[in-house]
């Protein structure tokens, strides 16, 4: 009779064992399965390092005329900036481009790129904007097709580059602007 009780124990262990080892193989499997979905499957989603510049100048900066009145004057050592903007933002739908002005003068002594929100929406970026040059012109990088023709408050959100060690320094600007989408 001890011997059937002692049976009946191993079984009841043997069975515990193989119970706890299939759940590990399942729970490995899932985590095989969620690992290839991670690597294959899975949209991939760039975002913007925070910490540096992105290395490359946007395609779409032209020259900013040095003639004009609005060039910085530095009075003193160091990083200074301005910016030079405009209030009034147009969005194309049908050709998925934006007509903006954001220029960085010749005399700004850090380079600039450039975020325009619509609402709380990332609509468009610019990469890296050089002392004089500006950008009137960039490519819209979000779905506006809900947003009905009309004129909408937005934002660009400033970032500012150190030039000599391509780090973000910890001052940004945001600025409001108006956001007319058009057809």
């Amino acid at each position: 009779m001890d011997k059937i009780n002692q049976f009946e124990i191993y079984k009841k262990a043997l069975f515990k064992r193989k119970l706890i080892l299939a759940g590990i193989l399942v729970l490995s499997g899932i985590f095989i399965l969620i690992g290839i979905w991670a690597l294959f499957f899975k949209e991939n989603v760039v975002y913007r390092n925070t910490d540096y510049a992105m290395m490359d100048e946007d395609e779409n900066v032209e020259k900013i005329d040095e003639s004009s009145n609005y060039i910085l004057e530095q009075t003193v050592e160091g990083n200074t900036m301005s910016i030079l903007y405009g209030r009034d933002f147009v969005f194309h739908k049908s050709t998925g481009e934006a007509d903006i002005l954001f220029g960085n003068p010749s005399k700004s002594k850090v380079n600039m790129s450039v975020e325009v929100l619509l609402g709380s929406e990332k609509v468009a970026e610019t990469r890296l904007i050089h002392p004089g040059f500006q950008i009137k012109k960039t490519k819209i990088n979000a779905d506006i097709s809900k947003y009905k023709p009309n004129i909408y408050d937005g934002t660009i959100l400033v970032y500012y580059y150190d030039m000599s060690m391509n780090e973000r320094r910890p001052i940004n600007s945001s600025v409001p602007v108006k956001i007319k989408i058009v057809e």
